[in-house]
C-alpha cells in the first residue's frame, strides 16, 4: 500500500475525477489549464509501456476532493461544474460497455488500503489490477483490440513490441484466439519477462537496446511479414478494454471523489 503511494509521488501525476468536473495535476504541483472531459482525451498518448502498472488509487467519498499529504500538489478543491466538452464520450463509451475482455481477465476487488487511509486521513481503495493473470490491467487492451480483428487478417499471427506487461497480454490473447505470436523485446529485457511471454506459447525475438529500437524493427517484420500489429496503448480498442477497469470502479461504488491513476 505504501509502495502504491510512493509510486504515485514518483511519478507526479494524479487525475482527479468528481462526478462530471475534471482537473489534472501537473508534476509542479500546479492545477491549472482549460478543464477538459478525460474521456475526450483517451486518444492521447500515454508513456510507452514500461513494465510494472502501479495499482489506481481511489479516494473515498468525502464532501470535499483534496490532493492529501504526502501526494504531489498542494491541497485544492475540486470543482463540480459541468462541461459540455463531451465530443467523444459517446464513441468511448459504447467502446467500452461492448468490450470483450472477460475470456481472459478477471472483475479485480476494490480492498481497502487501511494503513494508507490512516496515514493520509481519507478512506483509500485499490484496485487490484496486480491479481490479474498477467498481474497487471493490460490483458484487457490487448485481448480486445486482437479479438475484434477480422479472422482473415490474423492468419499470418500477430506481432507486437513490449518490454513487458504488454507482451503477457498480447500474449496470452493469442493463447486464448489460438493465433500465431511474435513478440518483439528489447535485449536489456529481464530474463523473468522473456520466460513470461514463451509460456503463453508466443515467440520472442529479442532487438535492440531499447523500447523504441525494438518497436522499429516490429514495424519493419510487419510490413514485410503482413503480420497485425497490436499497439501497446494508440488503439481505440485497446483503450476501450483498459477502461473497462473505469467501468467496473464505478459500477461498484460511483459515489467517489478522486480517482488516482499513477
Amino acid at each position: 500500500q505504501h509502495e502504491s503511494a510512493r509510486a504515485a509521488s514518483r511519478h507526479g501525476v494524479a487525475r482527479l475525477i468528481q462526478h462530471n468536473g475534471f482537473q489534472r495535476a501537473g508534476s509542479d504541483g500546479a492545477y491549472g489549464g482549460n478543464r477538459v472531459d478525460p474521456l475526450a482525451q483517451r486518444d492521447a498518448q500515454p508513456e510507452h509501456d514500461a513494465g510494472e502498472d502501479p495499482a489506481a488509487l481511489v479516494l473515498g467519498a468525502q464532501q470535499e476532493a483534496r490532493v492529501p499529504t504526502g501526494f504531489p500538489g498542494r491541497a485544492v478543491k475540486i470543482s463540480n461544474k459541468r462541461t459540455k466538452n463531451f465530443t467523444k464520450s459517446k464513441r468511448y463509451l459504447s467502446l467500452i460497455e461492448n468490450s470483450s475482455v472477460y475470456d481472459v481477465a478477471n472483475v479485480s476487488p476494490i480492498t481497502n488500503a487501511t494503513n494508507l487511509s490512516n496515514k493520509l486521513g481519507h478512506n483509500v481503495f485499490l484496485k487490484r489490477e496486480d491479481l490479474q493473470p498477467i498481474f497487471s490491467f493490460k490483458n484487457r487492451g490487448a485481448y480486445n483490440k486482437i479479438v475484434n480483428i477480422k479472422k482473415d487478417k490474423l492468419k499470418l499471427g500477430v506481432i507486437a513490441a513490449s518490454a513487458g506487461n504488454h507482451a503477457q497480454g498480447v500474449a496470452s490473447a493469442c493463447k486464448k484466439l489460438k493465433i500465431k505470436c511474435l513478440i518483439v523485446m528489447p535485449k536489456t529485457t529481464p530474463e523473468i519477462k522473456i520466460r513470461a511471454v514463451k509460456n503463453f506459447g508466443a515467440r520472442v525475438k529479442l532487438f535492440g537496446d531499447n523500447y523504441d529500437q525494438a518497436v522499429k524493427h516490429a514495424y519493419e517484420i510487419c510490413k514485410k511479414e503482413k503480420k497485425e500489429f497490436i499497439h501497446p496503448f494508440d488503439d481505440p480498442y485497446t483503450i476501450a478494454g483498459q477502461g473497462t477497469v473505469g467501468k467496473e470502479i464505478l459500477e461498484t461504488n460511483d459515489d467517489l471523489d478522486a480517482i488516482f491513476v499513477p
